[in-house]
């Protein structure tokens, strides 16, 4: 426990003080305030009336605001990838006012209520009223979990917050994190083959799970292009069309971004590499 001049006493500065609130160890002790107002403890402010012995104007103890994380409990969304990869990446700072400062951020039950799993969760280094989580998620789906920040004088307040992590669904590994969808015909109609039951091509569908509201499909800005001859459906997400005739066998790299809520409050945007190769 940290002992504090009571809220509302007035002090000079430079001017040996005596704590009145009971310590653990029942004895009272000696600080001094000092000069420009602060005893590190508990962020004295100043006020107007000058010093009679000269210098700064006495300080007061202000009220201890109640401590309070105020940031929305709804973090679903993730927009941002590691740089240069499509792999996602969360970074998100919450944020707490009021108690007594020297901030400490934590999951209020880890085993039980954990983060999504490749999240983490520290105090921010520069500034501890933010507690950040960050790092890369490995599983998509929806995740609750509880997060609590402590001040020095050992308050602490905590809140429940809500994750959405979407992904695009993979298809065959090929290593890099790109993935192998069939591979087409110059000349045929691309498809993923024939379905035995009802003889009709099989369409090549991306799907991505954990999404909300209207998708929208898309090839990344820096995306490389699909095979000449194929588009990719922005609403469906099925790739189609007849690929150029082609002399030799070659492969198509590219990048699809899937945006959902149709771009609105909480959209999600994630990336997938994937490869076509077209045979002649």
């Amino acid at each position: 426990m940290l002992c504090t001049t009571p809220p509302g006493t007035v002090v000079w500065p430079n001017t040996p003080q005596t704590c009145i609130v009971q310590c653990p160890d029942g004895e009272p002790f000696a600080w001094t305030v000092a000069a420009g107002g602060t005893d590190e403890s508990t962020g004295l402010i100043q006020i107007p009336p000058p010093n009679p012995g000269g210098g700064p104007g006495p300080i007061i103890v202000p009220e201890l605001k109640p401590l309070v994380i105020t940031t929305d409990s709804n973090l679903e969304g993730i927009s941002k990838t590691v740089e240069g990869t499509s792999i996602p990446a969360f970074d998100y700072a919450v944020a707490v006012t009021g108690g007594a400062g020297n901030y400490v951020w934590a999951l209020a039950d880890p085993i039980g209520s954990p983060l999504p799993p490749g999240l983490g969760l520290a105090t921010n280094p520069v500034n501890d009223s933010y507690g950040d989580i960050t790092g890369s998620p490995t599983m998509a789906g929806s995740f609750q979990t509880v997060i609590k920040v402590t001040d020095q004088l050992g308050n602490v307040a905590s809140k429940k917050f809500q994750f959405r992590i979407p992904e695009i669904v993979k298809w065959t590994p090929i290593g890099g994190n790109r993935y192998a969808l069939p591979n087409g015909t110059a000349g045929l109609p691309y498809n993923a083959g024939i379905a035995p039951m009802t003889g009709l091509p099989i369409a090549v569908e991306l799907k991505a799970l954990a999404t909300q509201g209207e998708l929208v499909w898309g090839l990344w800005r820096d995306s490389g292009p699909l095979p000449t001859g194929l588009k990719l459906d922005a609403k469906t997400g099925i790739i189609s069309g007849v690929p150029s005739e082609a002399v030799i066998t070659k492969a198509w790299d590219f990048t699809v971004q899937l945006q959902d809520n149709g771009g609105v409050r909480n959209y999600s945007v994630v990336r997938a590499d994937f490869r076509i190769t077209v045979n002649p």
